[in-house]
Formats: structure tokens, sequence, C-alpha cells
């Protein structure tokens, strides 16, 4: 059971933990908003936000990001997070406990079938965790599924399948990482940054994409005729050119989950140059 008005984080947790029941024993529970009494159940909520057992504690959460419950009351198992990813991460948990490997996209791995399930008595707090942010970083996509050059090597401007994506966040939330950063060196797509955002993990990036800019696409995706500015990658000449550049990376992602890198670099990853400048030393 879970909130229609959930984030769309837990939704997706939602329909994770459905097929993962499916694959252990053949029958995928239905998602729903409400569930008759009497029926046993699985219940996604946040403290503070859905309606929890007074006896399931929650003081404090609100200083516990990503921190979550799993406790069982009569008939329902509860997965209660202090904040949305908290929930999330509990399903996941779940999963796994139940059998679920989280690699299993890379392991090959099937669970054990098995003809039902039995929701034994448990209480299992975890707390927030250690580090803010966890993040899942690959380099490098040129060697990732895409049409072919005539050479027979992957064609790097050639789309990467959202279905890689798609499969790589999982596997990220999955091991309980918030955080993921595409390498640059490839054809972006919103799609890609809105996915990540959707499951509820930060998007971010590396090397020389000051604030999502995507300045690997500058000219070759046309982002700087888009954004109606200057291509010149150079601060000292067109430093106007660079910050609305910069600028047209923040509108394109202000209402995602991310965080902003910042540094300078020159494009397709090369050196920035700086301009030489010379001192003349009196004998």
């Amino acid at each position: 059971m879970i909130n229609d008005k959930a984030s769309t984080a837990i939704h997706q947790a939602a329909r994770f933990l459905a097929a993962d029941i499916q694959k252990l024993c053949g029958y995928q529970p239905p998602i729903v908003s409400t569930v008759a009494a009497g029926k046993v159940n699985i219940r996604l909520a946040i403290f503070g936000i859905d309606e929890i057992p007074a006896d399931i504690p929650g003081a404090n959460w609100k200083t516990e990001p990503e921190a979550y419950r799993i406790v069982t009351r009569e008939q329902t198992l509860w997965l209660a997070g202090a904040d949305f990813r908290g929930t999330a991460f509990a399903t996941y948990a779940l999963s796994e406990r139940l059998g679920i490997d989280p690699l299993y996209w890379w392991t090959g791995y099937e669970p054990e079938q098995r003809d039902s399930l039995i929701i034994k008595e448990t209480d299992f707090r975890a707390g927030p965790p250690v580090f803010r942010y966890r993040g899942f970083f690959h380099d490098d996509e040129d060697i990732l599924q895409r049409p072919f050059e005539a050479n027979g090597y992957p064609w790097r401007f050639g789309d990467i399948p959202m279905e890689w994506y798609q499969r790589w966040f999982e596997t990220a939330l999955r091991l309980g990482m918030n955080t993921v950063a595409p390498y640059t060196r490839a054809h972006r797509r919103k799609e890609v940054q809105q996915c990540a955002s959707d499951w509820g993990l930060f998007y971010t990036s590396h090397h020389y994409d000051i604030l999502l800019s995507n300045p690997f696409g500058i000219e070759r995706f046309n982002l700087a005729e888009k954004r109606k500015i200057d291509p010149t990658w150079d601060w000292f000449t067109n430093r106007k050119g660079m910050t609305g550049y910069w600028q047209g990376g923040v509108e394109e992602n202000k209402d995602l989950h991310t965080i902003w890198p910042v540094g300078l670099r020159g494009t397709d990853d090369h050196a920035y140059a700086f301009p030489v400048i010379c001192r003349q030393h009196s004998g």
C-alpha cells in the first residue's frame, strides 16, 4: 500500500518490490492506495506525513535523513522512512533480505523459488548513512551499447539505450547509493537526468561539466546555438558566453535533484589553455 501522492522514488521502489516478489513466488502483488481490513499487506510510508502506528518510534527522524524502520504490526509490514529516500531504501533492503541480489543484472543470480512468502515478526532500524552522498560513477561510456561506426567501433555520438541507464540506476539504489554521475563524453539526453531524479537519485557530473552545462555538446549537439551564446570556450575572450552557457545548464536541470559541480577545464576533456604572461626582468 502506498500513498497516491508519495514521491516518484517511492512509487518506483514499490514497482521493483512487486516485481521481486513475483520472481520469488510467481505472484505479483498489486500496488494500491487502500487495503481491505484483515489483508496481509506491505505499507510504504514516511514519518510525519503518513499515518503510522504510534508504537513505531519516529521521534527525531527529521534530523536523520534516509533513516528507516522495517516493522511488523499484526498483518502489516511497515516500511517507514524519515524521508522519501529512507522509505525507498527500506524497500530495497527488504528485497535483498527476501533473496534478491542487488547486482542481479550483472551477476545473473536467480533467487530460489518459493511457494509462498511468510512475514515473520521483525523490528529493524537503520540509522542515517555515515556519508550523506554515496555515488556511482562509471568511466567510460565509449564501450557501452550504441550504434557502430563503419570501422566497427561504437559510434561515440550514438545514443546509449535508456534501458541501460535504468539498469544502472536500479543497481545504485539497491546498493544503497543516492548519487549517480554519468560520463560526460556522450550524448546526454534530458530523459536520463529526469529518470535518475524521479527514482530518488541525485544527478551530478565531473571533470569539466561545470553546473551540468554539458560542454561536450556545446557544438556537437548545438547546445550553444540553442542557448544563444558564442561557443568559444575561452574565459578571457568570451566570459559572457561561458557564463551564459553555464546558466543554460542550471535552467535545464533546476527542477531535478542535483549536485552542482564547479570547475573549469577545456572542452573534450583537454587541459584549459591559459594565456601566457611574459614578464620583463631588468638586468
